[in-house]
């Protein structure tokens, strides 16, 4: 059964933790890129 209510929140969260992690990057490079 697919459950496409799962697979937009799944979609939004990993969105998110991308986008948060590419704004981090912008701040803490060093730490990031290490």
């Amino acid at each position: 059964h697919f459950d496409s209510q799962s697979a937009v929140e799944l979609g939004l969260t990993t969105y998110c933790i991308g986008l948060t992690r590419k704004l981090m990057g912008l701040v803490h490079p060093k730490e990031f890129n290490a």
